[in-house]
């Protein structure tokens, strides 16, 4: 397969907790358009807590397609999340994040490594 293609906005990604009880589907690939509205909210200094709090909030509304919850997976119910239910679904984002965004990401949060 060649390097230029559509991207498939309908496949998700699983990723479980450790101990297996909990997971969350996001999406696999995202576009272009997508990306770069997203990397519009990263963080440009490693101490900009609230810009990073609102690049994974704006991550989580675009990427997050279900999860092990008996609620829908809606930006306002992330929010009420437990603290460490929460830390585990930020970790896993930032992760996928490397993932679909590669090296995109990693400079625009101003962590990439030469």
């Amino acid at each position: 397969m060649g390097k230029l293609r559509l991207a498939n906005v309908e496949e998700s990604r699983r990723y479980y907790t450790e101990d297996g009880e909990d997971w969350l589907d996001l999406r696999a690939e995202i576009t272009k358009r997508e990306a770069s509205a997203l990397l519009k909210f990263a963080p440009r200094k490693e101490d900009d807590l609230d810009g990073g709090l609102r690049f994974i909030e704006k991550a989580f509304a675009d990427l997050i397609m279900g999860w092990s919850l008996d609620v829908e997976a809606t930006a306002e119910n992330y929010n009420l999340l437990d603290a460490a239910g929460a830390q585990w679904v930020d970790r896993t984002i930032g992760q996928h994040l490397r993932v679909v965004l590669g090296t995109e990401a990693e400079a625009a949060e101003g962590k990439q490594e030469d």
